[in-house]
């Protein structure tokens, strides 16, 4: 039975379809609709909690444990989930290393070039006296 709302022409009408039964859906949609449900209840074994989020934040916040727990929990574990989180925050943070040695060594490169100078000719000159 059609649910139509009084509005002026267009009517805007919402049909309520029948829910299909387990039989009509093929296999593959079965699987998600068990997965979903699962993991609803906390029973996939990708499922990682509020509470454990809150808990992660918590430790990585720790200056040395934070560091190795982050290490700990990006290779170790079952929780595919919660690995591939941390293996990115580790990613993320040599990307961010290296971007910032790359501009702090381009900042630099007139004193290094000047101290690689000095350094040169210093060493001719000890050479030369020899």
């Amino acid at each position: 039975m059609p649910l139509c709302v009084s509005l002026p022409p267009p009517r805007l009408c919402v049909y309520s379809l029948p829910r299909p039964e387990a039989s009509d859906l093929d296999f593959p949609a079965r699987q998600a609709i068990l997965r979903n449900s699962h993991m609803a209840k906390g029973n996939d074994k990708n499922y990682v909690s509020v509470w454990f989020w809150l808990f992660a934040m918590l430790v990585m916040a720790l200056p040395c444990i934070g560091v190795v727990m982050i290490i700990i929990w990006a290779f170790t574990g079952e929780n595919e989930s919660r690995k591939n989180y941390f293996r990115a925050l580790i990613i993320s943070f040599l990307l961010m290393a290296a971007i910032w040695t790359a501009l702090i060594m381009v900042g630099l490169s007139p004193v290094i070039m000047k101290t690689l100078t000095t350094w040169i000719q210093h060493l001719q000159k000890t050479v030369a006296h020899w």
